[in-house]
């Protein structure tokens, strides 16, 4: 079930390949009020790539706990100072 704002794809010519339109909706699901079309274009638009993109954004801000790549280190924390060599 998407945590996204789903669109009623009334009168969109790209609804059928847009997420935000085929996604399953939640139980409580927030929508669009209109769609946001303009001039035949929509910058909302979440093509079929979307999800899989959305998942690696998902994984690169909340990285598993056995990551390796993450380092949480106090070092790591830390702010450098660019005086600091």
């Amino acid at each position: 079930m998407p945590d996204i704002t789903k669109c009623s794809g009334v009168d969109c010519p790209h609804r059928d390949g847009c997420y935000r339109y085929t996604s399953k909706p939640s139980d409580y699901q927030s929508y669009f009020m209109t769609p946001p079309i303009k001039d035949g274009k929509c910058d909302h638009y979440w093509g079929e790539q979307a999800e899989s993109i959305w998942n690696q954004l998902n994984h690169i801000l909340k990285p598993n706990d056995n990551d390796s790549r993450r380092n949480t280190s106090k070092d790591a924390r830390r702010p450098r100072s660019r005086h600091n060599s």
